[in-house]
């Protein structure tokens, strides 16, 4: 009898270590479809952030691409002057433009003088 009392004892001691804090027993079942609900809610959170960060890669990989064309054309902008300043600063096409804006050849020629001049008289 007095072992029957120990064994209700303890079954008194686990059974109010397992009720929650309404004084309810909460079943087995309850706990797993709570569990399983909330790794279900997690899933579905992650996969709408992985899809997010997705469609934010592909819209920069777009933009990135756009951007490389750019430069593409720029840099070939970029040479297409090169060439035309280079053919521009050439001296026949210069000699070429001055003539048929009327410009002529010096005649006389340009002396230069070797020996310096003093910057400022002495009285």
């Amino acid at each position: 009898m007095k072992h029957n009392k120990t064994i209700e004892a303890e079954a008194q001691n686990f059974v109010s270590l397992k009720r929650n804090k309404f004084g309810i027993v909460p079943s087995t079942r309850k706990i797993t479809f709570g569990v399983g609900l909330g790794l279900f809610a997690m899933l579905i959170i992650f996969s709408v952030v992985q899809i997010t960060a997705y469609n934010s890669l592909s819209t920069q990989g777009i933009e990135l691409s756009k951007i490389q064309q750019q430069i593409a054309k720029i840099k070939k902008e970029n040479t297409n002057l090169s060439e035309q300043l280079y053919i521009m600063s050439a001296y026949n096409t210069i000699a070429s433009s001055a003539a048929t804006l009327g410009f002529t050849e010096a005649k006389t020629s340009i002396v230069f003088v070797d020996t310096p001049q003093p910057l400022a008289i002495r009285q």
